[in-house]
């Protein structure tokens, strides 16, 4: 897909990642990017995240939220 494509994820995230500061980090980590979207907890301390950009920043964006690390 050409990296200029713009495309739409949906992402749910398991484990610990509500009341540990996750969803502002995530937030932090979009803007550098410039994804615009959404995240918003779920029952069972998961979280949902919708996510547009180009397909590129996405794909920076999913490797930046699987290595979140907490300070």
């Amino acid at each position: 897909m050409d990296s200029h494509t713009f495309s739409r994820y949906s992402i749910q995230v398991s484990g610990t990642v509500q009341r540990v500061g996750y969803r502002h980090i995530v937030q932090n980590i979009a803007r550098k990017l410039k994804i615009t979207g959404y995240i918003e907890n779920l029952e069972g301390y998961d979280v949902h995240i919708i996510a547009e950009g180009r397909v590129d920043d996405l794909d920076a964006f999913i490797l930046a939220i699987r290595n979140v690390e907490y300070p």
